[in-house]
């Protein structure tokens, strides 16, 4: 079964809709800011967004006794990917983690969210066909995911997207 992220975003945004609570993280209306000017994909701080998007699935913990339900991927975890340098539109392969045993997809969690820079110009669709697999990396257990990425897009170094 082909799942695309646009799916899976939607399907996790609904959920959180459905419990009374926004998405992690909400981006600012309105235009996206221009990329960096020196060659790199995005001008983020990858550990300043790891951060709030921590913060905001740490908000959406439920009291003891409510009969809302939490999205599939509630759980306290976000990771980065390692950086990819990116030569145009293509297929990717994108690393998150080190991962803990405890994170078994597709069993627990259920599902995945990613999450793109809000400086990156091009689009990331996250291709789940395939299934994530983990891989061992320097003594450590990572998932690897494939994506697309689309756009007219120059190259540029160090793309980082976020899965929570």
């Amino acid at each position: 079964m082909r799942i695309r992220i646009t799916a899976v975003l939607i399907a996790s945004f609904a959920a959180l809709a459905a419990c009374g609570a926004n998405p992690p993280a909400p981006r600012p209306a309105g235009p996206r800011p221009d990329p960096p000017t020196d060659g790199r994909c995005t001008g983020i701080d990858p550990a300043v967004r790891l951060g709030q998007l921590r913060a905001a699935k740490a908000s959406l913990t439920r009291a003891p006794g409510k009969d809302s339900k939490l999205a599939s991927n509630a759980g306290d975890y976000a990771y980065a990917s390692a950086p990819v340098d990116i030569a145009g539109a293509g297929k990717y392969t994108f690393r998150f983690g080190p991962m803990p045993a405890a994170f078994d997809y597709p069993t627990s969690p259920s599902s995945l969210s990613f999450d793109t820079p809000a400086d990156f110009h091009g689009q990331v669709t996250m291709d789940l066909q395939l299934d994530p697999a983990f891989v061992q990396h320097d003594g450590a257990r990572y998932l690897e995911a494939y994506a697309e990425v689309t756009n007219d897009l120059d190259p540029c170094t160090a793309l980082v997207i976020f899965l929570y």
